[in-house]
């Protein structure tokens, strides 16, 4: 935390997601940016280390709404991800998208 808040510039976190729709090959592109020193004054973490904790607590928040039902021992990637994906702007984590192709 001693460097957090020294970092500068910004950092992207992006993912390529290809399959199909409609039977029809589809690809789509989602990241989100953040300003190291905007994201330190807003949250206390630096661009790189926020979007990495913030997402588990969200999910933690949304399993005592009810919002996650399934117990046990899983992987992130068995979760519907449209809800999840949604609340990231609550979370201070803005998500862009465009579609490739």
């Amino acid at each position: 935390k001693l460097i957090a808040g020294k970092a500068v510039g910004s950092a992207c976190v992006a993912v390529v997601v290809r399959g199909t729709k409609g039977g029809k090959p589809d690809t789509w592109m989602i990241w989100s940016t953040l300003d190291h020193q905007e994201t330190f004054r807003a949250q206390g973490f630096n661009a790189l280390s926020y979007p990495v904790g913030a997402p588990m607590a969200m999910a933690a928040v949304m399993m005592d709404r009810g919002e996650i039902t399934r117990t046990g021992v899983y992987p992130p990637e068995v979760l519907e991800p449209g809800p999840f994906l949604k609340r990231l702007s609550e979370f201070g984590i803005p998500l862009q998208e465009q579609r490739l192709g």
